[in-house]
Formats: structure tokens, C-alpha cells, sequence
């Protein structure tokens, strides 16, 4: 008869199980742990904080969606707009309008906000309160010298507040260029990645020549090329 081995009780869980759990712990990020996509449970919220984005979309579909989030729970919603010139506060302010009328009924109590400040976190630090819940669209970009990153992922690693991601509401591709600082900036590093390769050949040019000075060129060359796609990789 075989008899297998069975760990006894108390006895600690295999190394690899343990190995396995904490990676998969380090692998999650604390920050990206509150970005809810659509269609998950809301987390506990008293207030549903809308960011309404400075382009044309359906209101009607976007105030049935918040009122759809707001209602089982009659939490209160503030929609927040920017208008960074006062030629946009007009249609700022009638787009707001329209989406709190939409919005509110007796169970769900509506405020908006037209903000003059150009970025969103400036605008929502002062404001947030603990219990809030933010809400974007996933099509919203936060601009950069690198180029644009998604809104939602930034709030959540700057804010440290849950973020609730909503999809297909825009009646136009809010793409965003990459601001030009970035396109300096890719250059100049790439010149100096290709500045460096050339002093190193150079140096391995004069050592005497044998199978060693071959060998040293070409991994040269092949970290050239690997710098160079690395480079290009973190500004695509």
C-alpha cells in the first residue's frame, strides 16, 4: 500500500503556494485597486462626483446612466465642468443644466460646478469629501509633456479616491496629440543614445583586434538597437 505524504495540521502552506500568493499581491497596485470599469458593484459612496468633459454628447443617455448609479442608493451627484474662457461658459453652463435636470428627482439630490481651472486635479482636491465616489468616461485623457494618459488611472494614483469608469457617451474621438515637449524630448534622447553608442565603438575601435574586440561591437550594436526601441517604447 502507498501512503501518501499529507502536511499535518499547523503545518505551513507549500513555499511555491506562498511564492505564487504574495506575487500575485505585489503584481496589484493599491492605486489601480479603485478603478471600478463599468458595470461592477459601486463601492460604499454618499456622492457621486461627475467629471462632464468639454465636448458634445448624449445627455440624455449620460444623465439616465448617473441617475441609474445615483438612485438605489439616493446618493447626491455634483457635476463639475470646465470653461477656461468665457467664451465657453455659456454652453458650459447650459450643458450642465440640462444634465442636472435630467438628473434629479426626489431621490436624488443634483448641485453642479463650472470650474475655471484647466486641470481636474486642482479643481477636485479642495472638493472631494471621504465618501465620495469620482465618475469619468474612459475616454477622457489627462494631458502631458509625455502626450495624453487616461483621466481615470491618474485620479486614482494622485487622488487615492474610487473612480468609476463609464464608456460610449462621447459623440466624438476625444484623441489628443502628444504635447510637443514630448516630441523634443524623444529626440534629444535618442541623439544621445546614438552619440553614446558611437564614443563606445570608438573606444573598442582601438583595442587590439581579436575575437574580443569583435565580440564587443557587436553587443555595442545590439544595445544600441535596444536602447533605441526601449526609448521609443516609453513614448509611444
Amino acid at each position: 500500500m502507498t501512503i501518501l505524504n499529507q502536511p499535518q495540521p499547523g503545518q505551513p502552506a507549500a513555499r511555491s503556494n506562498n511564492t505564487e500568493i504574495t506575487s500575485r499581491k505585489a503584481a496589484t497596485s493599491p492605486a489601480m485597486s479603485l478603478l471600478l470599469p463599468e458595470g461592477l458593484a459601486l463601492p460604499p459612496a454618499r456622492r457621486l462626483v461627475v467629471l462632464v468633459p468639454d465636448l458634445d454628447l448624449d445627455a440624455a443617455a449620460l444623465a439616465r446612466c448617473i441617475w441609474n448609479l445615483a438612485a438605489p442608493n439616493k446618493l447626491a451627484v455634483l457635476f463639475i465642468r470646465q470653461a477656461t474662457s468665457q467664451s465657453e461658459e455659456p454652453h458650459a453652463r447650459r450643458q450642465l443644466a440640462t444634465l442636472a435636470a435630467l438628473t434629479r428627482d426626489d431621490w436624488v439630490k443634483v448641485s453642479t460646478l463650472l470650474a475655471a481651472d484647466a486641470k481636474w486635479m486642482k479643481t477636485l482636491a479642495p472638493l472631494l469629501h471621504k465618501d465620495d465616489l469620482i465618475v469619468c468616461h474612459a475616454e477622457q485623457s489627462l494631458p502631458g509633456w509625455r502626450g495624453s494618459r487616461p483621466l481615470g488611472r491618474a485620479l486614482c494614483q494622485e487622488l487615492r479616491t474610487p473612480v468609476q469608469l463609464l464608456e460610449g457617451f462621447y459623440a466624438v474621438d476625444p484623441g489628443q496629440a502628444p504635447h510637443p515637449t514630448a516630441r523634443i524630448v524623444f529626440w534629444l534622447g535618442a541623439v544621445a543614445i546614438l552619440a553614446g553608442a558611437f564614443w563606445f565603438q570608438a573606444q573598442i575601435s582601438t583595442l587590439p583586434k581579436n575575437w574580443a574586440e569583435s565580440a564587443l561591437m557587436v553587443l555595442s550594436v545590439v544595445g544600441e538597437c535596444g536602447l533605441i526601441g526601449l526609448w521609443s517604447q516609453i513614448f509611444s
